[in-house]
Parts: structure tokens; sequence; C-alpha cells
């Protein structure tokens, strides 16, 4: 490249940087080079091949621009009857200081829904369950959710958790709690017990769960009879998908939202990636949204 072309893109690049609010070492690391290497080229200093660095620079800033004009379905939360649902039973485990179960397939909305309760509601905890985690990672990760000292014996800390919690009000959320062993469900339960912290709990996860609680044996056997409140949710309904496809679609005629949900087979999470797709395809295409259109984007899905 000649040496306007280079004041060209040195330019685009400084504009680049300056809208995205993307550092120079973040674009050096984004682009494999080095960060003094950007820094001499951009100062018109660069000792190395300027073509190459130009060409790596050059299809960043198209990658970026290309992604800023890629078609995007807009349709961010829905109160669907799962909210409902789960709010619900988030509340009354809250108030009530009950334990609380959720249970539900995956992508029903079920951690969509907590998140919202969390966020509408700053003193609930939530963590959430991982195939590895122990009885001492999740103790000294509460820990740190209520600010207190996660060094020392798990019982020790356990109890400072007590202590911080007790007469609070506060209630603690965990989901994907399907990961959580029997035991390490025992231990949460303590939490709620009124001689330790009694504060309201609520396990949200795969049908799974249940069978978890309810084969607990030994110390951890009344485990599931502790339990105030348990739902399994289902899938959305017909009013919630409706309300999902109005949210990028507002025109779109009943028949079409009903070709969408049925595809998605009333799933949340398929609904919602349907759509987008759709929406993606349409606009590539510089066609319309109809039921073919619909059909031909939910064979390209993994089902």
């Amino acid at each position: 490249m000649g040496k306007e072309t280079s004041e060209l893109l040195i330019k685009a690049l400084n504009d680049y940087l300056a809208s995205s609010g993307m550092s120079q070492n973040a674009l050096a690391k984004a682009i494999g080079v080095s960060a003094s290497a950007l820094s001499q080229y951009m100062k018109k200093k660069y000792p190395g091949d300027v073509g190459v660095l130009e060409s790596k620079i050059s299809q960043h800033l198209n990658i970026s621009q290309e992604r800023e004009e890629y078609p995007k379905a807009q349709i961010g939360f829905v109160v669907t009857s799962i909210v409902q649902q789960v709010t619900e039973i988030a509340r009354n485990c809250h108030i009530g200081q009950k334990i609380g179960i959720v249970t539900g397939d995956s992508g029903l909305g079920k951690t969509t829904s907590v998140k919202h309760y969390v966020e509408n509601n700053p003193d609930v905890i939530i963590v959430y369950g991982r195939p590895s985690i122990t009885t001492k990672s999740l103790i000294r990760e509460l820990a740190y959710k209520v600010n207190v000292d996660p060094q020392g014996s798990i019982d020790d800390v356990f109890m400072r958790i007590v202590y911080r919690l007790k007469g609070s009000g506060r209630m603690l959320i965990v989901d994907e709690a399907e990961h959580l062993t029997a035991r390490v469900l025992d231990q949460l339960r303590r939490l709620n017990d009124p001689e330790f912290a009694g504060i309201g709990i609520l396990l949200v996860g795969l049908p799974r769960l249940l069978n978890i609680l309810r084969s607990s044996q030994g110390d951890h056997k009344y485990l599931y009879s502790r339990v105030g409140w348990n739902i399994a949710v289902n899938t959305l309904n017909e009013n919630d998908c409706e309300s999902f496809v109005e949210r990028v679609l507002p025109d779109c005629p009943k028949k079409l939202w009903k070709v969408f949900a049925s595809y998605a087979n009333y799933n949340a999470r398929a609904l919602c990636n349907l759509l987008e797709r759709s929406v993606e395809v349409a606009a590539f295409n510089d066609a319309e949204i109809d039921a073919d259109l619909i059909k031909d984007t939910a064979r390209l899905l993994i089902a």
C-alpha cells in the first residue's frame, strides 16, 4: 500500500479505536501482533513489512464493520407464564423463608426468570452449580458473596456465613442445582434452618434434581421433606410465543407466529434462536419472512 493509503488506514484505525473504546493493546492482540509493532505503525515508524500489518488491520476493520451492520433481532426480556411461575415461587420462598424447587427442561427460561428476580431484589444471593462443585468450593463462594472471610476450616467459614445471614431476610438461589450432590445440598439446607441462618432457598435445575433429593439417604434423607414449594415448568403457551414474535415482528400474522412456535417446539431458547436466525436469513437474501423461510431456517438449527 502507498503512503496515502497508509495515512487513510491510520485515520480509520484511530476513528475505530475512538468509537469502539478498544485499546491499542487489545487491538494488537486481536490481530496477532505486538503492541509495540502497532504503536510504531500508527506513528509511521514501523520497520517491518508494512503491507502484511496493514492487511491484518484492514481485515479486522472490515469484519468489525460487517459485525456492526449484521442484522440483529432485538428480543429483550419477555414476561412469560414461566417467568410468572418462577417469580411467584421465588417470592414465596423469599418472604416465607422456605425451601423451593423449580425444575424443567433446558431452554424454557428458568435461568432468565431467576436472573430477573435477582435484578429486582438485590438482597438475593445467586450461585450456579457445576459438575466439579464441592461443599468446600460452594461455601467459599458463598463467603465471597456475603463478604465474610473465606479462609479457615469449612465449618468456621460456614458459621461466619450463618452469622452474616441470620435475621437478614435474604434468600439464596442456586441455579443448575442438578450438579450438586446430596451432601452439598444438605449443607445448603442448613442455611434454611431457623437455628442457623433461617433464610429462604430456591433450587433451580433440570428434572433430575428431584431424583437427587428423593434418593437422599442417611443423614440427608430428610432434605426432600423440607421442601415447601415445588413446581415443574413446561413449555411456553401460545400467548408467550406470540409475545416473543411480536417483539421482533410486530405485524406478524397469527398463522406465522404459530409456525415459529411449532418449529421451536414452544421452547423459549429455541424460539429466540429461530427468530434471530430468520431475521438474518431474510436480510441476507432480501426476502420476506414467511412459512417457507422459517421452515428452511429451522432445518439449519440444531434441534
